[in-house]
């Protein structure tokens, strides 16, 4: 999981990043200055103003979707509330968190790993809500040092045929 969230908006007790308000606001920005929008919003999501043409890329990138269609992709993303469900997660789970989301809360990726079982929280040197574009390698170092202590030892290989079955 990179950057991820069961829920966007803030409920008592649990604080996903953003207010009812805030996402009202999103919701109209979308539907009336769609263009404008994405042209804010890219730098402010991606971070990283060092690097200008990553936001432009991603400004383009979301102006390429009809306004419409995405403003049914934010919808459905920031009303969505899969809190219950991330507790019946039974597999390992790497949650990668950038230092500084300004749409993920360091408390939603604490939250995702004390409520997932098996998880394991890699906070990356990265800012921004796509440190997969922004900083990959990163990424790549936070989910091969996953991967690498998911790895199974190998098993002794079986010189015999006893045991083997064809289906």
């Amino acid at each position: 999981m990179i950057g991820a969230s069961p829920r966007y908006l803030d409920d008592e007790g649990y604080r996903g990043g953003f207010a009812e308000a805030d996402l009202k606001a999103l919701y109209q920005e979308v539907s009336l200055r769609y263009s404008e929008w994405a042209d804010a919003f890219a730098p402010a999501a991606m971070g990283n103003a060092d690097k200008p043409q990553l936001a432009r890329h991603f400004a383009e990138t979301m102006k390429s979707i009809p306004a419409d269609r995405a403003l049914t992709v934010l919808c459905s993303i920031f009303q969505s509330d899969h809190r219950a469900d991330v507790s019946t997660l039974d597999i390992p789970t790497l949650v990668i968190q950038s230092q500084d989301d300004p749409a993920v809360p360091l408390e939603v990726a604490e939250y995702l790993h004390q409520h997932i079982k098996g998880s394991r929280l890699a906070l990356i040197n990265a800012t921004g809500h796509l440190p997969h574009v922004s900083a990959p390698y990163e990424v790549v170092a936070a989910m091969s040092e996953f991967i690498d202590g998911q790895a199974p030892s190998p098993k002794p290989m079986s010189t015999g045929l006893s045991g083997w079955r064809s289906n």
